[in-house]
């Protein structure tokens, strides 16, 4: 069973995937949840499941409101999550910021509220990947990558980088870094 320490510091004791889109994230996060880690799954895809009587063109027709709508969409994600126990999650709060500055919306106020939300952040690079109709990013895969990791670094985290590897290695450098004495 996963260790239970929960709170550090005054802080649940939560811990962030990111990377680009199709990175991994949500493979590596449903693997780790089969071991009985409390995990939170991806507010996009969230966002998207409420909303999918709504044609995703229509949806992304203002791109502002779009990514407003899925930061919003982890902000309850995060009010949801056990704050007693660790937690992992498909993307924080920082990943709303490079969507959002693509979208010209200042991301002051979600750089200020971010910093300190998660214990550690676990950086998956690219994988050769697919894309379709809500995941658009496609030659922008780089671009995304490197703001995603600028971002995190810039609000302080601790990234520990997870190159493309099978899953079930990338599961155990995620699993080594959680553990604690």
């Amino acid at each position: 069973m996963p260790h239970d320490k929960g709170v550090v510091n005054g802080k649940p004791d939560w811990y962030v995937l990111t990377g680009a889109p199709a990175s991994g994230k949500t493979t590596l996060l449903r693997r780790i949840a089969g071991l009985g880690y409390d995990t939170v799954p991806e507010a996009a895809m969230t966002f998207l499941e409420k909303h999918n009587d709504i044609p995703i063109s229509v949806l992304r027709k203002d791109e502002r409101e779009f990514q407003l709508g899925i930061l919003k969409a982890q902000l309850v994600s995060e009010q949801r999550a056990p704050k007693d126990r660790p937690c992992l999650f498909d993307r924080g709060v920082p990943d709303s910021i490079p969507y959002l500055r693509l979208a010209r919306v200042n991301t002051s106020y979600i750089e200020a509220v971010s910093s300190g939300r998660y214990r550690k952040v676990f950086f998956l690079e690219p994988l050769p990947i697919k894309f379709d109709d809500s995941r658009t990013e496609g030659g922008k895969q780089v671009e995304f990558s490197r703001i995603t990791f600028d971002v995190y670094q810039s609000l302080g985290y601790e990234v520990v980088m997870v190159p493309p590897m099978p899953v079930g290695q990338r599961m155990r450098i995620v699993l080594n870094h959680t553990k604690r004495d």
